[in-house]
């Protein structure tokens, strides 16, 4: 087993660095920019983050577990998780999280089933295996579409995949914000000197919300037990 060393910036594909960068509400700024970039046709302005993991609604069945949830100005569901290990029937498993905030959009009683979209963001840092014509792309998402004349059956369910194995480019050659997203989410934490847009801005509380002395003492011991012991896929 290979060790993670621990570098001054956290690694933001580390479920509890995920959360402490993106999952608070003194940084909703950082997750909205992270969602806009993700999900554009939402123009999101505003987020109310809510409980990360979800209860199964039977006994015995598998419960849902999430880095970020929350529920946009449109209400809208959002789910966020990130994930380093690949995983066999991984598509399924989005599918069965996807299920919850589904779920509890209606309560026993109500007739009309009017439910509100929901999207999982899954940010991997694997390829979930495409066909030749793919290519290099790094963002995806799939709705439900008739199979013929691809018309919306539901705008009710969406998947968003960020495959961070795609992501090839050199910050030399980044020349917008969601490149600098899927640069900081795969390379942040192996930097020691930062470029120069991370002096200001949005940017640059990114960056220190990710510097591992900053964390809470709490979380920066879970942090660090959690690398230590996290082999490396990368």
């Amino acid at each position: 087993m290979k060790e993670h060393s621990i570098g001054q910036y956290a690694d933001l594909l580390n479920d509890i660095a995920f959360q402490w960068v993106f999952g608070q509400e003194s940084n909703k700024d950082l997750l909205l920019l992270l969602l806009n970039e993700f999900i554009p046709d939402k123009a999101i302005s505003d987020v109310t983050l809510y409980k990360q993991r979800q209860l199964s609604f039977s006994k015995g069945f598998k419960k849902g577990v999430f880095d970020v949830s929350c529920i946009t100005d449109d209400g809208s569901y959002i789910d966020v998780e990130v994930q380093v290990r690949k995983q066999a029937w991984f598509a399924d498993r989005c599918l069965y999280y996807s299920t919850f905030s589904l779920q509890s959009q209606v309560s026993e009683g109500v007739d009309e089933y009017c439910l509100k979209p929901v999207y999982v963001v899954s940010i991997d840092d694997f390829s979930r295996g495409h066909g030749p014509d793919w290519g290099s792309r790094v963002l995806s998402s799939y709705s439900i579409r008739e199979d013929e004349n691809h018309e919306l059956m539901t705008d009710s369910l969406h998947f968003v995949f960020v495959e961070l194995s795609y992501f090839k480019k050199q910050w030399k050659d980044i020349d917008n914000d969601k490149e600098r997203l899927y640069f900081c989410l795969k390379h942040l934490h192996e930097m020691d000197e930062l470029p120069e847009c991370f002096a200001e801005g949005i940017w640059s509380k990114l960056a220190n919300q990710a510097r591992v002395v900053e964390m809470e003492p709490e979380v920066k011991e879970q942090y660090i037990r959690a690398m230590e012991t996290e082999i490396d896929k990368r």
